[in-house]
């Protein structure tokens, strides 16, 4: 090994195979790693700050992994509020790990240390870990709802122009998904923290604007239970083809462009469907940001409410896989 000492600072949150890549080379360097992990004046003006996990959860995670790999004998582990961390108290750290995104740091780091007669820290450098889109995986895109831990886009589920509903599902998805409440009084209590409200189907829609809540995205098709729904005036938005019990890419993609639109630009945006909109909540719900909310109505039961985790994306996924 080139190094006694070396520190590596990240937020570790949503552990992945960047996360991965970046500790094994860092103990592959090094015989004693300090590896110091964000607390939240490091990483609030991240996008979707408040998706990140709490800091106990971000350490178990890493300290899980490096007990895996039989490292967590050589580590120490602190909480860092700024991007020093103990670079300028420990004058025996001899090396930095650092990726493309951190690496203006390290010059920073260096002239403080200067300035108090330690030693540069020399550098490691950490290659970027990309995933089958040949992107970054990150973090970031893990809670906008891009990618899973594995750097997989869920948008490769729908390479195929459509997916149609095999008869085998078809009983499964008259099941809600998630939770039930009976009106849209009930579904407006879970609205304050949500990072982003998608709403599928016209009824439900319709009666959140009445409560002043307008969904994030709406998913419309001016139609319930399959009767037609008189069409409002001067209502704007992008239009698809979706046919009953299908998921067409066209609609697909117009979800993932209208998330993305929100998250940069913020806004409303609608989706007005030509055919059937009831099984687009389930791309919806895996295109959406961790910590979202996906509505649609349940015919008799009430609003069904489905708050966006991975677990929920990894359940929609599996049904998704089973789709011809």
């Amino acid at each position: 090994m080139k190094y006694t000492s070396a520190v590596v600072g990240g937020t570790f949150d949503h552990f992945h195979l960047g996360h991965q890549k970046l500790l094994d080379i860092v103990f592959s360097k090094a015989q004693l790693v300090t590896i110091g992990i964000s607390k939240a004046p490091l990483y609030q003006n991240k996008i979707l700050a408040l998706e990140i996990e709490d800091y106990e959860t971000r350490a178990s995670t890493v300290q899980i992994y490096l007990q895996k790999k039989k490292f967590l004998e050589r580590t120490t582990f602190l909480p860092i509020e700024n991007i020093y961390g103990p670079t300028l108290q420990d004058v025996n750290i001899q090396a930095i790990a650092a990726t493309k995104e951190t690496l203006p740091n390290i010059s920073i780091i260096n002239k403080k240390r200067h300035e108090r007669g330690f030693p540069p820290l020399q550098l490691i450098t950490i290659p970027d870990v990309l995933g089958p889109d040949g992107k970054l995986i990150s973090s970031e895109r893990i809670r906008i709802g891009e990618i899973d831990r594995q750097g997989i886009p869920y948008l490769n589920l729908f390479l195929k122009e459509k997916l149609s509903l095999p008869p085998s599902l078809r009983e499964k998805l008259h099941k809600p998904l998630g939770k039930i409440v009976a009106n849209t009084d009930a579904v407006i209590k879970f609205l304050p923290d949500t990072t982003m409200l998608i709403a599928v189907g016209d009824i439900i829609v319709a009666k959140l604007k009445e409560k002043n809540n307008i969904p994030d995205v709406s998913v419309i098709d001016f139609k319930t239970r399959r009767n037609e729904l008189k069409k409002p005036e001067h209502i704007h938005g992008i239009t698809v083809i979706n046919e009953q019990g299908t998921i067409h890419i066209n609609a697909v993609l117009a979800l993932q462009n209208a998330i993305k639109k929100i998250l940069k630009t913020g806004g409303k945006q609608t989706i007005i469907v030509t055919g059937e909109e009831d099984l687009l909540a389930l791309p919806a719900i895996v295109l959406a940001p961790l910590g979202s909310v996906v509505l649609y109505g349940q015919y008799d039961k009430g609003v069904v409410i489905n708050e966006v985790t991975e677990e929920l994306k990894k359940k929609i996924v599996a049904l998704l896989r089973q789709f011809n």
